[in-house]
């Protein structure tokens, strides 16, 4: 029986492990022979069978280069396999058998990984047997977050975590819930045995002043704590002062709680205040603020920040810093204040993409293999890679010939290639199979909206090397196209006498802008593959045609009990392609679609097997969230299924990645992005805003937007199907305080309109809501800069809340607006 033979009879790692000791040393010394010569035949094969850890049984045993064992790892996530079936100690006994020098070879191999950390299990376990040093490299040290089972004493735990705090980063991840209450009893049995070392409590202050991420910083504040050190922060209160702004709001407090001491100097405390008084917590202001009226000469920048204050929304916050001013003998206005964040939006054009110019997608034979072999995780610009790898295939096919590239791609794609749906694609492609017209499996014809992307990678591999470009590669930010440069491109097929591509045309006219389409558009007539009118003729159609509005109908209730929900339920139509028909196709995008479903069987791209493809969730919003950015609808509404589904972050990646390339936002990702700012967690607002704002200066995004998509009929789907939303709802304060972020990064003429919407409506509601306070004084802080832009303010139903009886906290808000709208 040869080592293939084992391997492909073998049940798990463990059945395999029995074979390979129970045979004679003769077929044992002819299995080393066949590993050392075929370990890649044979990872295929364990690969083939879904039994990838085989092979690295078949790697620890035998004396395989290190290279093929770290292949075999699949960048360790193996590791975890081979752990379950009870087959990691034995890998680890045949690992360190092999001695020192062999394992630091392995510990650097690995390192050299991008998923270094994956193997961290092993590669500690062959540390510690060989007492060799820990690593240096970064990447070895990513999400180091041990579990109980790692604190044990005689195992260098202390160096492990002074180590990982000196890399950035390395201590994000996620925290189980009660993560430190279990840690608590092996650190204290660890603390009896090895004493903490003093460069522990530096180590982890170290954290904060890079101002790594709020995740990370939550992780050193919790061990800080576990090991009862956080008094001792004060003796390193000089570097956590500076470290302030960079601190999320959890780790903000503690800080400013430990170093708010009688025995704080004039000096410290005002350097404390400047940083910490500019931070959005109340909490923090307040404590500042309460302690400040023991400097009895405070400096210019501290007074200008209390004065600031003075007006702030929070009633509490303002009082104090009021009275604050009146002992120092400082008199503030709010005229004074206002200064700076309404402006109008700067309408700047979309930058040209060099790394999509004719020149730079020209690529050398060694960089297209870098291509094929990159994790599009790490590669910096996913999901552009999507866009980028056909376009430098073309142009590499046109230069070096289609079986060049064949070969390139049969000997480079690697795993960590994992972008839909190029690599399914290209892998059935390079094998010699026949890729067929992309469709989908019986049923599912008004499922998966990537059908179109699987169509057109099915077309520009049926041609590559006799296509000179394609059409639809972005030459501009948000995947734009400019009519330059489609008329250039559409040039050089005229040039080679080449017909376009039906789905590539159909791709480029939603990144085109319709409105500058050219009056005369007889130089673009050209054949195009499967159309019986020219693309002149399709110009015409799509520049002088609007698309039928969104329309969102219930399909019928189906057996299964979960379908009843509403969200399950939605179908899209309207927002359709209008030149789609005239190009031959037919998909998703044209059809009516069922919102909830993005995952589709995509037929005619499975190597060989003819089984269908299902294309994962992950994979299916990075292919076709961008592909059509003017149509929008029904990426929208199945983000709003999962939403519903599995809560508010499901709308964060689709409203991102179609914001960042809508032009311009539609009423429904609108609705879906203040869904999401009504959802999103503190930390995400950020990002939120960043988004609007930049979609606002490229005139993409406009104050009559999001007062529209307030209104929406949208949000009324789920009373009209009877239920109740769990997540696609409106949240007024949640909302107002993303908008206060934007505002106060220039953006106040964006969101004051919706922002005065927000506040008439709590204040006009007849019955006072419990946000109605916090909402106003967004409103009142607000205020003075829209006055000072000369802009009225006009707030009926706020001035008549402020003339009820009572003196609840919302109405002496609505006084003090009312007050300075006299």
């Amino acid at each position: 029986m040869s080592l293939k033979d084992a391997l492909t009879r073998a049940t798990d790692a463990c059945d395999l492990i029995t074979t390979i000791e129970d045979i004679g040393d003769s077929a044992r010394a002819a299995w080393a022979s066949e590993a050392k010569r075929s370990m890649p035949r044979l990872r295929r094969i364990a690969d083939d069978l879904g039994r990838p850890e085989l092979a690295v049984v078949v790697a620890a045993f035998f004396d395989v280069p290190v290279k093929q064992l770290v292949l075999a790892l699949a960048d360790g996530f193996l590791i975890e396999e081979l752990d379950e079936q009870n087959a990691m100690t034995w890998v680890v006994e045949q690992l360190r058998q092999r001695g020192p020098e062999w394992a630091s070879t392995l510990v650097a191999a690995a390192c050299d990984k991008k998923q270094a950390a994956r193997f961290r299990t092993l590669l500690d376990a062959l540390l510690d047997a060989h007492d060799l040093p820990l690593p240096d490299d970064p990447r070895y040290w990513t999400n180091w977050l041990p579990g109980p089972g790692k604190v044990l004493p005689g195992r260098r735990f202390w160096a492990r975590l002074v180590r990982a705090a000196t890399v950035r980063d390395a201590f994000t991840g996620w925290i189980p819930p009660g993560y430190f209450d279990e840690l608590a009893g092996p650190v204290a049995t660890l603390r009896a045995a090895e004493p903490v070392p003093d460069d522990v409590l530096p180590a982890l202050v170290q954290v904060f002043t890079r101002g790594d991420r709020p995740a990370a910083q939550q992780y050193a504040l919790g061990w800080i704590d576990l090991l009862g050190m956080r008094c001792e922060l004060w003796q390193h209160r000089g570097v956590l002062c500076d470290a302030l702004p960079l601190t999320p709001s959890k780790v903000a407090g503690a800080i400013v709680e430990v170093l708010l001491r009688p025995e704080l100097d004039d000096d410290e405390l005002t350097a404390l205040a400047c940083v910490g008084l500019v931070r959005k917590e109340k909490g923090i202001r307040r404590a500042l603020l309460k302690a400040l009226p023991r400097l009895a000469e405070p400096g210019e920048e501290l007074r200008e920040l209390v004065a600031v204050l003075a007006t702030d929304g929070d009633t509490t916050t303002s009082e104090l810093a009021t009275r604050l001013l009146q002992d120092w003998g400082v008199a503030t206005t709010p005229e004074a204040l206002a200064t700076g964040l309404w402006r109008e939006p700067a309408l700047t054009d979309p930058e040209p993409m060099p790394e999509f110019s004719d020149e730079a997608l020209r690529l050398d034979t060694a960089r297209v293999a870098d291509l094929l072999g990159d994790d599009v995780n790490t590669c910096g610009f996913f999901p552009l890679l999507i866009e980028w790898t056909p376009a430098v295939l073309v142009a590499h096919a046109r230069d070096h010939g289609v079986d060049h590239v064949r070969e390139l791609v049969r000997r480079h794609l690697t795993q960590e290639f994992d972008a839909f749906p190029l690599r399914a694609m290209l892998l059935a492609w390079a094998d010699g199979s026949e890729l067929k017209d992309a469709t989908v499996a019986p049923g599912d014809e008004n499922s998966g909206l990537s059908l179109l992307a699987a169509r057109r990678m099915v077309e520009v591999l049926g041609w590559l090397g006799e296509l000179p470009c394609l059409l639809s590669t972005p030459s501009h930010q948000g995947l734009r196209v400019s009519w330059e440069a489609f008329a250039a491109r559409v040039g050089r097929f005229r040039e080679v006498g080449q017909p376009l591509l039906a789905t590539d045309v159909a791709v480029a006219l939603a990144r085109l802008d319709r409105a500058a389409a050219p009056a005369d558009l007889s130089p673009f007539a050209h054949p195009i593959h499967g159309a019986e009118v020219l693309l002149d003729e399709v110009l015409g159609h799509w520049r002088d045609t609007d698309p039928e509005p969104v329309r969102v109908s219930f399909a019928p209730a189906m057996k299964d009990d979960i379908t009843a929900q509403w969200h399950y339920r939605m179908v899209v139509d309207g927002d359709a392609p209008v030149t789609h028909p005239m190009l031959g196709l037919s998909d998703p995008w044209s059809l009516p679609h069922h919102g909830s479903t993005w995952t589709a069987r995509v037929v005619g791209i499975q190597p060989r097997s003819g089984e269908p493809f299902t294309v994962p969730m992950r994979d299916e919003v990075a292919a076709v969230a961008q592909l059509l950015p003017q149509h929008q609808a029904r990426q929208v509404m199945a983000a709003v299924h999962r939403m519903e589904q599995y809560g508010v972050g499901q709308a964060a990646w689709c409203h991102r990645m179609l914001g960042d390339v809508a032009h311009p936002f539609s009423e429904a990702l609108t609705v879906l992005g203040l869904a999401w700012a009504g959802g999103a967690a503190p930390q995400d607002r950020d990002g939120i805003a960043e988004l609007w704002l930049r979609a606002w200066d490229e005139g993409r995004l406009t104050a009559q937007d999001l007062v529209g998509a307030w209104h929406s009929v949208l949000w009324e789907l789920p009373d009209q199907f009877g239920h109740t939303a769990g997540h696609f709802v409106r949240a007024p304060l949640k909302v107002a305080e993303v908008l206060a972020v934007i505002a106060d990064g220039g953006g106040l003429a964006l969101v004051w309109p919706l922002l005065a919407v927000l506040a008439e409506e709590a204040a006009g509601a007849e019955k006072l809501p419990a946000t109605a306070a916090a909402l106003l004084e967004i409103v009142l802080r607000l205020l003075p800069h829209v006055q000072a832009a000369g802009v009225a303010a006009l707030l009926p139903n706020v001035v008549a809340l402020a003339s009820r009886k009572g003196n609840s906290k919302a109405l002496q808000v609505a006084r003090r607006i009312r007050d300075s709208l006299r």
